[in-house]
């Protein structure tokens, strides 16, 4: 079983506009509406690929209930937290003209600390059925800032291995328990090492200082760049494959649900990568978030090009 935990969980609508424009009312279309937040999309991925998963986190109001029954349609065992306030909207507009993806969101969770004790309890009771747990995403308000280190350390205490894949603060305090891996993206990456990440050979050299910083493998996804892969003396340079983007937003989450999977599985470590990046490429063309098919998956699985780089 796959084990994710999104603290912030979201509601995605997906609207589409011609191109996007300040200063002026736009006729949208409504493209989709489906849950989000990091772990719940590695999630979803990891579902329609045919792996059992739980997803927990905070959930709360009309759409948090909304957001665990679409889940459990998807064949995922839902076990949030009911906190105060609500489970986020994120809209996101696709510009189809001049291809812009802009996310609004905000917060509207409101954790207690007993709403985060429970978490960590429930966690703690989940994990030793895990054999890999992904932790994605922000911290919503009343979240305790070292709610990442704690679950890495449950996790620890229990043997399984740890995906983390968040960002600012988050980030850096989830790095400071070690997780067994790390998902930064080109910005998150310039965030760590503090200095610009330009070109394959800096995001190399940024890799390997959160991993001697950190102890952590690392999986830094860079776009059309494809991403690296940067675990113990091995360096694995990942090629991005050519597809139509209709809206990116949940392809980083499945790249992290084709690793988590590699792992839950024991496979040699190319395997994982191999299917987040197939995965990643399946769910670019349609619109909504971190939306695939599995045929569209083993499709681009055969293209996937994966080589040392060390």
């Amino acid at each position: 079983m796959i084990l994710t935990v999104t603290p912030n969980t979201a509601v995605d609508r997906v609207l589409g506009v011609t191109r996007l424009i300040p200063d002026r009312t736009l006729r949208a279309q409504l493209l989709a509406v489906g849950p989000a937040g990091k772990g719940v999309c590695a999630s979803m991925v990891a579902a329609e690929l045919g792996y059992a998963t739980t997803a927990t986190g905070f959930a709360a109001g009309a759409l948090g209930q909304w957001l665990v029954e679409d889940l459990k349609r998807r064949g995922i065992t839902p076990a949030f937290v009911e906190v105060e306030g609500e489970t986020r909207t994120n809209i996101v507009i696709i510009g189809s003209d001049d291809g812009t993806h802009t996310t609004l969101t905000s917060n509207t969770l409101q954790v207690h600390p007993a709403q985060a004790a429970q978490l960590v309890a429930q966690f703690g009771a989940l994990v030793v059925q895990a054999r890999c747990v992904v932790l994605g995403g922000s911290l919503p308000p009343g979240a305790p800032e070292d709610l990442y280190p704690v679950l890495i350390q449950r996790a620890r205490q229990v043997g399984v291995p740890v995906i983390l894949d968040a960002s600012g603060e988050a980030l850096r305090q989830g790095l400071s328990a070690r997780p067994d891996w790390v998902k930064p993206n080109r910005e998150e990456l310039e965030q760590l090492v503090g200095r610009t990440v330009d070109s394959l050979e800096a995001a190399l050299e940024a890799a390997r200082a959160v991993q001697a910083q950190f102890g952590c493998s690392v999986l830094a996804s860079l776009g059309a760049e494809g991403a690296l892969v940067v675990s113990g003396e091995a360096v694995w340079r990942a090629h991005a494959l050519a597809a139509p983007i209709v809206n990116p937003a949940g392809a980083g989450d499945a790249l992290v649900a084709g690793l988590a999977i590699g792992l839950s599985e024991r496979r040699p470590l190319p395997d994982g990568v191999r299917l987040g990046i197939a995965a990643a490429t399946a769910t670019l063309s349609r619109p909504g978030t971190a939306e695939l098919s599995r045929r569209d998956v083993e499709r681009w699985l055969g293209a996937v090009r994966l080589e040392r780089w060390d």
